[in-house]
C-alpha cells in the first residue's frame, strides 16, 4: 500500500471507528457519510464511499481502507465469496478486492454514465460475476477477471441474476425509447442455461426469476404470478398461476428472493404496511403486517429463508424506519435520519440499508469472540394485547428495548430475552400507546390493554356562505379537537363529548356518546331573508347605496336602489346613502323574513349650504318629518325589530336640533 493510500485508510479508520465504537457484536450499526454501497463478505463489511475510498470493517475492532480514486468512485459492492468482494466504479472498472487488501482490476465495455446514474448492477455466484449498465451486460470469470460473454438490449438492463455456481444467468431489459413499451411494461427476457439460450418479450411484466433446481421460470405479471417449465430454447407448459390479493398498481415494492423461491410485494392498508410472500413452488401465500405509516417511499427485499428487510421513509419528518426479520417471528426495528433510502441488500450475513447520507447495517451473526462467551440465561416474554373492549389487537408493535415483534390475530407476541430490566412499549394504529417498566427474571406473560381511538365524524347541514368551524369538547369542557370545516373527522377514545358548530357569533351544540365510530349531524338555523327598497315617494332611487352590515360591521351585502339578501339569523345594520338626500342607518334583529321600504325626501337647500353634504344637522333636519311620514310600508319578522328601528331613528333626528335651538335663543 502506498503512503497516500495508507494515510487515507487511517483517516477512514478513525471516522468509521468513531461511528460504531458503541456497537456490540450482532447489534445494528450506523455509519454517517457519503456511502455509495456496501456488502457483507466472510464476516467483513465492505463499504464504498463517495470520495473514492473503500473501507473494510470487522466489527469495531479492525478497520482498513483503500484509495480507489485512480479507478473511480465505487458505485456497487457485492460479495464474491467468503473473503473477497467485487467493486464496480463509475469509470466502468471492475475490481476484485481480497480480504487482505490486495486488488485486481479489469476495464469493462460498460457505459460509465449509466454506472454513475445508478443504472447498473452486479450479481456474483461461484466463480462468475455478471455486470450490467445501460444496454450492455458482461459475464466475467473470477479470479482471472476475464470477460467471457456479453449481452445487449436497446438501452437499459433492469436486473440480472446468476444461477448456483454461475451455471446460468437471467437478464431483464427495457426499451425506454418506446412509449408504448413503457406503458405496458414490455420487457425483454434473456435466459442462458446449461447448453441453451432463450430470449423473448413479455408484456405487463414486473420481475422474473429462475428456480434452477426445478428448471422453472417465474414471471411476475401485473395480474398474477405465472410459473413455466423450461424446454429447449422455449417456454414449456404452465406449472401454476397465482392470483394476487392486491393488483400490481397498488404495490409499493416487490421482488424475488435470490434463488427465485419466494416472491413478495408490499402495499399499504389502514395505516399498516402489508407484506405478502408467495412460495413459488407451492403457490401458498403468507401475509404479514408492519406498523409503519406515512411512507412516501418503500424499499424491500426477501430472502430465501423468508426473512424480510424493509425500509419506510417519511419525507415529512425525514425519519426512515427499517425492519429486518421474520414476519411471523421477531423483528429488528430501527429509526434513522440519514435521508431517503437508495438501496437495500439482504443476505445470509444480514441486511444493509443504504441512504443518501449513510448506512444502517443489521448483521445476523455475532463475532467468534461473542460466540465463545457464555450466553446469559434466557427467558420467554409473552405479551397479549387487547383493546379497551377486550378484543385482540392484530399487528400491534411490541418492543422491549430494541427487540420487537408484531402481534398475531390472537393479539399475542413473543420475545426471547436475557434476564434483566427493560422498558416495554406497545403501539398500534388507532390506539393510545402503552409504556411500562418490565423486569424479566424468568418466563413472563404480560397483559396490555390499549385505549382505542374511534372516528367521530361531524357533518354540519344548513345554508352558510362563509364556512364554519367545528369544535369537540370533552365532558370536562376541555377542547379535544377543532377543524375549520363543516365536515370533519376526529379520533377520540370512548366517552361523552360536546360537539359544536360555530357560524359567526352563533353556536349549535349537541351531546355525543362515543362507544365506536360515530356520526353527529348538526343542523344550522334556516337563513333569514331581507329586502330593502329606497324611494323618494315617486319611485325607486336607483342611485341609493344600501349596505347590510353584520355584528362586526363587516359588509354582508351591498346594492343600489333595492337589496335582497339571505343571511343567517342575527343582528344587522341597514345603512342608506343617497346623494342629495338624507343618510339613514338602523339596527334590526332578523329572526325570519323581513322587508323594509324607506322613503327619503331631498335635503333643504339652505341646510345643505350651511352644513354641507352629510352634516348631521342637515341629515336630521331633512329626515325628521320624512321618516315619520315616509316609513309607511315597513314589515319585520318581529315587532320588537320595528320598535327598535323607529326609536333609533327618532333619537338620531332629535339630537342635532339642540345646538341649533340654543343658538337661536342667544340671538334673541
Amino acid at each position: 500500500m502506498r503512503l497516500g493510500e495508507l494515510a487515507l485508510a487511517v483517516t477512514f479508520a478513525l471516522v468509521v471507528a468513531s461511528a460504531i465504537a458503541a456497537a456490540q457484536p450482532g447489534s445494528s450499526l450506523v455509519i454517517e457519510g457519503p456511502v455509495e454501497d456496501a456488502a457483507y463478505s466472510g464476516g467483513l463489511l465492505y463499504v464504498g464511499f463517495g470520495n473514492g475510498t473503500l473501507a473494510v470493517l470487522d466489527g469495531a475492532r479492525r478497520v482498513w481502507g483503500i484509495d480507489l480514486r485512480a479507478r473511480g468512485t465505487p458505485k456497487i459492492v457485492e460479495s464474491a465469496g467468503d473473503d473477497s468482494a467485487v467493486v464496480l466504479t463509475d469509470s466502468s472498472q471492475l475490481g476484485l478486492i481480497m480480504g487482505n487488501g490486495s486488488a485486481r482490476w479489469i476495464k469493462l465495455p460498460l457505459d460509465p454514465n449509466a454506472v454513475a446514474r445508478g443504472k447498473s448492477g452486479l450479481a456474483c455466484a461461484g466463480e462468475s460475476t455478471l455486470a450490467y449498465a445501460g444496454g450492455m451486460a458482461v459475464l466475467v470469470r473470477l479470479p482471472e477477471l476475464e470477460a467471457a460473454e456479453s449481452f445487449s438490449v436497446l438501452n437499459t438492463f433492469l436486473s440480472g441474476r446468476l444461477g448456483p455456481g454461475g451455471s446460468g444467468l437471467l437478464l431483464v431489459g427495457f426499451d425506454t425509447f418506446c412509449p408504448a413499451c413503457i406503458m405496458s411494461e414490455e420487457k425483454r427476457v434473456i435466459l442462458v442455461g446449461p447448453g441453451e439460450t432463450l430470449g423473448f418479450i413479455a408484456s405487463r411484466l414486473r420481475d422474473a426469476a429462475v428456480l434452477w433446481r426445478l428448471n422453472w421460470l417465474a414471471l411476475a405479471h401485473w395480474d398474477s404470478l405465472k410459473v413455466y417449465k423450461l424446454a429447449a430454447r422455449a417456454l414449456g407448459e404452465l406449472v401454476r398461476e397465482v392470483r394476487y390479493e392486491r393488483p400490481a398498481k397498488e404495490w409499493l415494492s416487490y421482488g424475488f428472493a435470490p434463488s427465485g423461491s419466494v416472491f413478495h410485494y408490499v402495499y399499504s392498508e389502514g395505516g399498516l404496511l402489508r407484506v405478502t410472500l408467495i412460495d413459488v413452488e407451492s403457490g401458498e401465500p403468507i401475509v404479514g403486517v408492519l406498523s409503519a405509516a406515512g411512507c412516501s417511499r418503500v424499499i424491500s427485499a426477501v430472502g430465501d429463508d423468508r426473512s424480510v428487510a424493509l425500509v419506510c421513509y417519511d419525507s415529512y419528518s425525514g425519519v426512515a424506519r427499517a425492519f429486518y426479520g421474520k414476519l411471523q417471528g421477531e423483528l429488528r426495528i430501527a429509526d434513522v435520519t440519514l435521508g431517503p433510502p437508495r438501496r437495500l441488500k439482504l443476505g445470509r450475513d444480514g441486511a444493509l440499508f443504504i441512504f443518501e447520507r449513510g448506512l444502517l447495517a443489521m448483521p445476523t451473526a455475532t463475532s467468534p469472540r461473542a460466540e465463545q462467551e457464555k450466553a446469559p440465561p434466557l427467558a420467554r416474554l409473552t405479551v397479549k394485547v387487547l383493546d379497551d373492549g377486550g378484543r385482540p389487537v392484530y399487528g400491534a408493535l411490541v418492543c422491549v428495548n430494541s427487540s420487537c415483534a408484531l402481534t398475531s390475530t390472537t393479539g399475542d407476541a413473543s420475545l426471547t430475552l436475557a434476564r434483566g430490566s427493560y422498558v416495554l412499549k406497545v403501539s398500534a394504529p388507532g390506539t393510545e400507546g402503552h409504556v411500562e417498566p418490565l423486569s424479566i427474571q424468568g418466563d413472563t406473560t404480560v397483559l396490555v390493554s390499549l385505549r382505542r381511538y374511534y372516528a367521530l365524524r361531524v357533518v354540519v347541514v344548513g345554508r352558510f356562505e362563509d364556512g364554519c368551524a367545528v369544535v369537540v369538547r370533552s365532558a370536562g369542557g376541555g377542547e379535544v379537537g377543532r377543524a375549520s370545516a363543516c365536515n370533519a373527522t376526529f379520533e377520540v377514545p370512548r366517552g361523552t363529548y360536546t360537539v359544536a358548530a360555530l357560524l359567526g357569533g352563533q353556536a349549535v351544540e349537541q351531546q355525543a356518546a362515543v362507544n365506536g365510530d360515530a356520526l353527529v349531524v348538526l343542523a344550522l338555523p334556516q337563513a333569514s331573508h331581507i329586502a330593502v327598497l329606497v324611494s323618494n315617494g315617486s319611485g325607486v332611487l336607483e342611485g341609493a347605496t344600501i349596505e347590510l352590515l353584520d355584528a362586526r360591521n363587516a359588509t354582508v351585502s351591498r346594492s343600489s336602489g333595492s337589496l335582497k339578501a339571505s343571511v343567517p339569523p342575527g343582528a344587522y345594520t341597514v345603512s342608506v346613502r343617497v346623494p342629495g338626500y338624507a343618510n339613514l342607518s338602523a339596527r334590526l334583529e332578523l329572526r325570519g323574513g323581513a322587508s323594509l321600504t324607506i322613503l327619503v325626501p331631498p335635503r333643504r337647500e339652505s341646510e345643505g349650504q350651511a352644513g354641507g353634504y352629510g352634516h348631521p344637522a342637515v341629515t336630521a333636519a331633512a329626515s325628521a318629518s320624512a321618516f315619520a311620514l315616509g316609513a309607511l310600508a315597513a314589515r319585520y319578522g318581529a315587532l320588537e325589530g320595528l320598535a327598535r328601528l323607529l326609536g333609533s331613528l327618532k333619537r338620531r333626528m332629535a339630537a342635532p336640533f339642540g345646538p341649533w335651538m340654543h343658538a337661536k335663543r342667544r340671538s334673541r
